[in-house]
């Protein structure tokens, strides 16, 4: 029990000491990991503090302390600190404290099963496995060094080799500037209404065409809802005359058929349950990923996932959330697409139009903005008073650290939920055909 606490002291001093290693520990380790009560509310509080971008250390903890009431000695802090020699033990540390923290885990789930005799050998082999695929290791946490690899990587960009390209979008110039890449957090904002779940539904579409597996979790539309626009969008025949069922031509139908037969060979997993809790969805990730059947995750949206760990302000909610989300890319480097609604203030209060967003639109933290590799918005071009079935967007990438930002005019086509990348030439869009996948390296 020495042992444990002494572990977690060397963590909390590590990233009193050294920030930054925060980064690192949000994505392995949480507050339930700590078995020591007082280590847990002081990390819990960390947590605060790193959501809402503040500094740690002793006058920010001890100001937070004060603020929520918990009694802590600064002494205690500074003791923590002083003992600790370095910050270079702090992977061992992460990796000592989740191990201790799942042996707990593994003993409590052990006297759980034996103290209940009305289970059933079905349901403790159902439960412990359920309970196992959840614990989280940590394998390689290790820093790199530089000087043992630059010399390879230099050689292998002046060769061409080891460079992930991404997966295509099959928009040209989407993907001229942006690479959705394993370990990427991808955020598409828009205000409601605007196609953010239909860009969505194109992108999971075009992936899936490349024999990508994709995992979708729409917590606002049914599985039926998504099938219907995917049939929509495929066999290009309006979605109001699918889902209600009307009258079709015979070449409607036909279509259809074949939209029905290329969707069959898709490998589309989704969600729909209208909740789910971000830990389960970490945990649904990893199974597939240890399945091999997952290549994209596409949440719609951040802001109806829900937690079971993290308590507190929406806002810091949301941050947290946003964290997990980015975790789930680059412990399966896997690329996470995820649709975020904006605040209510992108309407100009001048002329009560609806303004181009910017990041600090997002919706209830700035942590998402953060966390993501890139940021997309969606601006609609059209009026009310425009055709309904015909609507110009801007596409605009707001944020990239793998590539550029800019704008890219596309046409949505509402009715068959298809969206077409192109130019405008005198307030008429000229749309471009999707890129050949048979020509990109996928």
């Amino acid at each position: 029990m020495m042992k444990n606490l002494v572990i977690e002291k060397n963590i909390l001093a590590c990233i009193i000491i050294e920030n930054k290693l925060m980064d690192k520990a949000v994505v392995y380790i949480e507050d339930n990991d700590f078995s020591d009560k007082f280590n847990k509310v002081i990390y819990q509080r960390m947590l605060s503090l790193y959501h809402k971008n503040y500094a740690i250390d002793y006058t920010t903890l001890m100001t937070d302390f004060n603020d929520y009431g918990i009694k802590v000695d600064v002494n205690y802090l500074i003791d923590i600190t002083n003992l600790l020699p370095s910050t270079n033990g702090f992977d061992t540390y992460l990796k000592q404290l989740k191990e201790q923290s799942n042996r707990a885990k593994i003993k409590q789930y052990y006297e759980l099963v034996i103290n209940d005799k009305g289970l059933s050998s079905y349901d403790i082999v159902d439960y412990m496995k359920e309970k196992f695929d959840s614990l989280k290791h940590i394998d390689n946490t290790e820093l790199l060094n530089m000087q043992d690899n630059i010399d390879k990587y230099v050689q292998d960009i002046k060769c061409g080799r080891g460079v992930e390209s991404g997966i295509p979008t099959l928009y040209h110039s989407v993907d001229e500037k942006l690479s959705i890449t394993g370990g990427s957090l991808i955020v598409i904002g828009a205000r409601p209404g605007v196609g953010k779940s239909a860009l969505a539904l194109n992108f999971i579409h075009h992936f899936a065409m490349q024999n990508k597996k994709i995992l979708f979790i729409s917590l606002e539309m049914t599985e039926k809802e998504i099938i219907n626009r995917l049939i929509s969008l495929t066999a290009e025949v309006d979605a109001t005359k699918i889902t209600r069922r009307l009258p079709l031509t015979e070449q409607e139908k036909t279509r259809i058929v074949v939209a029905k037969q290329k969707l069959k060979k898709h490998f589309i997993n989704i969600f729909d349950r209208g909740s789910l809790k971000v830990e389960n969805l970490v945990q649904l990730c990893n199974k597939l990923k240890q399945k091999q059947e997952l290549d994209i995750l596409v949440v719609d949206y951040i802001g109806l996932l829900d937690s079971s760990q993290y308590q507190g302000q929406r806002t810091n909610q949301i941050g947290y959330i946003s964290r997990k989300l980015k975790q789930i890319a680059m412990d399966l480097k896997i690329p996470v697409i995820a649709l975020s609604q904006l605040n209510r203030n992108v309407v100009d209060k001048a002329n009560g139009k609806m303004r181009e967003p910017n990041l600090s639109d997002l919706r209830d933290s700035g942590s998402v903005e953060q966390d993501a590799n890139a940021v997309l918005f969606i601006h609609s071009l059209s009026k009310d008073t425009d055709d309904f079935d015909d609507k110009y967007v801007k596409l605009i990438i707001a944020k990239n650290r793998s590539g550029s930002v800019g704008k890219i005019f596309m046409n949505f086509k509402s009715n068959i939920m298809r969206f077409r990348e192109g130019e405008l030439d005198n307030g008429v869009l000229r749309e471009y055909p999707l890129q050949e996948i048979k020509t990109l390296e996928v």
